[in-house]
């Protein structure tokens, strides 16, 4: 019971944001939606909420493994199977859900010795429908990501935007070159142009412990006023009204995931701070290059990403064979960094 009320209160706090993590594109995307699959289970539609969900994780969302795993112990829309389960809460706990891990030891106690013999392949077997691979895939170096913040200098919020009582928010993706400095900046999702202005000025001064390669990651960063008035996330709610909401219930994936992260800003929004406490992942986000939209600077993030994987390196350099006379200085300031650590 304690397995189940913590994973349906993440799920419906985490509503669709499939955004936070990161992809290696493996074959065609599925059509699930994740608001219809909960809505399913709520409605006590168990089979096609099971459906819907099992077609889900193949994304590696953290949330929808464990839910699965709490589906399957409950035999809800599907046979009891705690092997399965655990592989499920196993499989959570490595794609950075806190509690999977715990969920998984709890399950596989109870488990025979002839069921504990086989949770290793039933992990793999899940392991192997995955679209999209995760941070486990990553060999050690990578993972740790060696990204130790030495100086990171707070994001000014912008005087205009102040002054107007503006809200909004920025996605930005940066590199980090092996002195530990920031050497390529490139905000791909923001609300208004003064935040990704703002954020950008502030991350060209930030500095990391030195690395022994260049390494890519994300930050997300909401500006809010004080004692501003619920009624100042309109802006929000209309950028989601009239820009994905339609096509994100229809099932549309990159629709999804912009309502996400929309969501998690709506969610962060605070009567308490000015500027909302950034949130730095250690993986890049590839949202458009894992839904198809293969934008040159996107190209070249995805690079990075796969020349750091030991599997990788032959994909990463088809990449970086594609963007050779690229215009783009986003890119060529890439390509100067990455290529003397990754030659052929």
């Amino acid at each position: 019971m304690l397995i189940r009320t913590l994973t349906l209160i993440v799920l419906l706090v985490a509503n669709v944001g499939l955004i936070t993590q990161a992809y290696s594109v493996q074959s065609e995307l599925p059509r699930a939606n994740l608001v219809e699959a909960m809505q399913q289970y709520n409605a006590g539609e168990y089979h096609a909420s099971y459906r819907s969900f099992e077609e889900l994780s193949q994304l590696g969302n953290s949330q929808v493994s464990a839910h699965l795993g709490i589906m399957i112990l409950g035999a809800e829309g599907t046979d009891y199977d705690p092997v399965k389960a655990w592989a499920y809460f196993e499989l959570a706990g490595e794609q950075g859900y806190s509690d999977g891990h715990a969920f998984a030891q709890e399950v596989y106690d109870q488990l025979t010795t002839e069921q504990q013999t086989s949770t290793a392949q039933a992990l793999d077997e899940l392991k192997a429908n995955l679209i999209v691979n995760h941070e486990y895939d990553l060999p050690d170096e990578a993972r740790a990501a060696d990204l130790v913040p030495l100086e990171r200098p707070a994001v000014n919020y912008p005087r205009r935007s102040a002054e107007r009582r503006r809200l909004g928010f920025a996605n930005t993706r940066f590199l980090i070159d092996t002195d530990g400095s920031v050497s390529t900046i490139d905000t791909h999702f923001y609300s208004h142009r003064d935040f990704k202005i703002a954020t950008e000025r502030a991350i060209q001064s930030w500095r990391y412990e030195p690395v022994a390669v260049p390494a890519a990651t994300t930050v997300s960063i909401n500006f809010t006023i004080a004692g501003r008035a619920q009624q100042d996330l309109v802006p929000y709610f209309e950028f989601i009204h009239e820009s994905v909401w339609e096509s994100a219930m229809a099932g549309n994936p990159s629709s999804q995931a912009t309502l996400g992260f929309v969501l998690r800003a709506i969610s962060n929004h605070s009567d308490e701070r000015e500027i909302d406490e950034e949130r730095v992942s250690s993986d890049p986000q590839w949202r458009d290059y894992l839904l198809g939209k293969k934008d040159e600077p996107t190209m070249a993030w995805e690079a990075v990403r796969l020349l750091q994987q030991e599997d990788g390196h032959e994909q990463g350099h088809a990449l970086i064979a594609q963007l050779e006379d690229s215009e783009s200085n986003v890119v060529q300031n890439i390509l100067r960094t990455i290529k003397p650590y990754y030659q052929q």
